[in-house]
């Protein structure tokens, strides 16, 4: 499924269900836009659920370079969640407790890419941030739909996974 089919198919579920629970949020909303974007998530390979960080917690998903090191974390709240500060810092410290360089944090509809290792506050670690909804708004252009799918797209690339590293 291409990543615009995978977006049209999550804003229909989210118009129906103005709220779900956590489990069916990561089913239906955030594992067709992982798929979309590359990231199989029925691959062991590729995509680790529940994984462990310090704490004694787990984050959602751990997203798999070719030699089966997690470079990025996901952290999916409930559709319906607000994704403030506390969400955002607890994604952060998630990552840099496993020394995972880099984290998004959704709640199936807006997804919150964050650099996790930058040397700044947790408040602004925020690389970028997509809003689905934003997709679907009557004065919402082709170029402007085409655009935040790229910008969605970002977490796939191999300037994500591989030069995660760099200072800034």
């Amino acid at each position: 499924m291409t990543l615009a089919a995978a977006v049209d198919r999550v804003l229909a579920v989210a118009a129906a269900n103005k709220r779900l629970p956590e489990a069916e949020t990561k089913a239906v909303l955030i594992e067709p836009i992982l798929d979309a974007l590359g990231w199989d998530t029925r691959d062991l390979a590729a995509v680790r659920r529940e994984v462990p960080v310090a704490g004694g917690t787990n984050v959602d998903y751990g997203l798999l370079d070719a030699g089966g090191d997690v470079r990025l974390h996901v952290e999916a709240k409930a559709l319906g969640t607000k994704l403030g500060i506390k969400v955002v810092t607890q994604t952060v410290n998630y990552a840099n407790g496993a020394g995972v360089p880099w984290a998004v944090l959704t709640n199936g509809i807006r997804w919150h890419v964050l650099w996790s290792s930058a040397p700044v506050a947790n408040d602004r670690k925020e690389v970028f941030a997509v809003d689905l909804t934003d997709l679907a708004g009557p004065d919402t252009t082709e170029a402007d739909r085409a655009a935040t799918l790229a910008q969605l797209g970002l977490p796939a690339s191999e300037q994500i996974i591989l030069g995660s590293d760099r200072e800034a």
